[in-house]
């Protein structure tokens, strides 16, 4: 059985354009609502920061996805008080396996795709395909920087790293 996040990514890959390299996933929704415009549209936010915004069908359901701009900086050391981790060859092994040509997931201070965080919640975590799900990243997670899974409620989940600094949320309808 391919994943969600998986069958996702293969959807977002005919988005691989120089214009989005700077981009990190920010906001993901998957839901039965049709309608809406195709595609990518690009958006400006009151802060002056401009947002892609990636609407495409996913098997009988609508994949809405905002791609937000991303600066890397120098970082302190990363605290190490998690319980799971990807290391740079799991990062390498899924940008080859889903095309993913981003450079802000390789080198130094390389970020975790955000799609391959939700497989590994979909598959070890839930156990299940994300369906009718809603999901928003607040941080990005580095390669080798280990973080947290907690269940909120029955239909929320929450993955926080260092001292509980939330990197996303994840709700279920």
């Amino acid at each position: 059985m391919e994943s969600t996040a998986i069958a996702i990514a293969a959807v977002l890959k005919k988005y691989r354009l120089p214009a989005l390299w700077n981009y990190a996933l920010a906001t993901l929704e998957i839901s039965t609502k049709g309608g809406g415009t195709r595609g990518l549209q690009w958006r400006n936010f009151p802060n002056q920061m401009k947002a892609a915004v990636i609407t495409e069908s996913l098997t009988h359901d609508q994949l809405k996805v905002v791609l937000l701009p991303i600066v890397l900086k120098e970082q302190d050391p990363i605290p190490h008080a998690g319980t799971y981790s990807f290391s740079e060859e799991q990062v390498l092994n899924y940008l080859e396996e889903t095309g993913d040509d981003n450079p802000i997931h390789t080198g130094n201070l390389a970020i975790v795709p955000g799609l391959l965080l939700l497989s590994f919640l979909e598959k070890k975590i839930l156990q299940k395909p994300l369906q009718s799900v809603s999901v928003r990243f607040y941080e990005a997670l580095l390669v080798n920087e280990n973080f947290d899974v907690e269940q909120r409620t029955t239909s929320e989940w929450r993955v926080t790293k260092g001292s509980k600094q939330i990197l996303l949320t994840l709700k279920f309808s």
